[in-house]
């Protein structure tokens, strides 16, 4: 399954590069397949009540692993920002997005910081690239390293690799990991702009 994910993802990028297809269509076929994705996800939870039970005991601490993620995320962004021109203020709202790319590009643009806002596509995008690449390694260290690298983007995208690699159990937690953090963005991202640039 990780060849086949490899390969289709490797696959994507020659298209890309070499400008085949139809990039309207292409769009909305993610769209579609990501929906698809997230109902089977959702009809796979729905048919096993019990699994979803028993996570859902964990209660608050659910919560830990979003929150731990997101702050661990803008630490190490300020950090890396250190060693890149951005600073690192600029390097904490980059990490911000958390994989959401599209949004913290978009947004970092309309604020002014066109420059901030490729930085922050392109890191968002590679966070998700990277998860499905390193998610057989991550998992190595713990069963939520895959959800936590995975971001927001561990309730669609990365979704499946997370699945296959840390086991269909953390499903459920993967998910709500990044339906939480999807929540949260659009919150952190300008609070860190009004705060560290503005």
């Amino acid at each position: 399954m990780i060849l086949l994910v490899l390969m289709s993802v490797g696959a994507g990028v020659m298209f890309g590069i070499l400008g085949l297809g139809n990039h309207w269509i292409f769009s909305k076929g993610v769209d579609i397949f990501l929906a698809l994705l997230i109902f089977f996800v959702g009809w796979e939870m729905g048919s096993d009540v019990e699994r979803v039970r028993n996570v859902l005991k964990k209660g608050y601490k659910l919560l830990l692993i979003p929150f731990s993620s997101i702050l661990g995320s803008i630490a190490a962004g300020f950090v890396i920002g250190f060693f890149l021109k951005m600073g690192p203020e600029g390097g904490a709202v980059v990490a911000s997005g958390m994989g959401w790319y599209s949004f913290t590009g978009s947004f970092l643009a309309s604020q002014g910081y066109e420059k901030l806002g490729a930085v922050a596509f392109t890191a968002n995008i590679f966070r998700e690239l990277l998860t499905i690449f390193l998610a057989p390694l991550l998992v190595k260290i713990d069963t939520m390293a895959p959800v936590a690298s995975g971001g927001a983007t561990s309730m669609d995208s990365t979704l499946g690799v997370i699945r296959l690699v840390s086991g269909k159990e953390i499903e459920p937690i993967s998910f709500l990991n990044g339906f939480t953090i999807t929540l949260v963005v659009p919150v952190v991202s300008p609070l860190l702009v009004e705060i560290l640039l503005k």
